[in-house]
């Protein structure tokens, strides 16, 4: 049976092993980006009341992406 691998070992993998190169790092921060800035703009409702996650700390996070994103000068 496989071992599973951790989110930050699914991460490195994704941005070192791929066929597109070094592309495939701006693929996922932009990726990371859209996601974080539609986050950032959610609602209550459009969250819906039964997440397991709070929707403020998943805005916090989102920010947090969108920030380190904009900057890494």
């Amino acid at each position: 049976m496989k071992k599973p691998v951790t989110n930050e070992q699914l991460l490195l993998s994704m941005v070192r092993l791929s066929k597109a190169g070094g592309i495939k790092q701006a693929f996922v921060l932009e990726a990371i980006r859209i996601y974080s800035e539609q986050v950032i703009t959610l609602t209550e409702d459009e969250w819906g009341k039964n997440s397991f996650i709070s929707l403020d700390i998943w805005k916090q996070c989102a920010s947090e992406c969108v920030q380190a994103i904009n900057d890494r000068g």
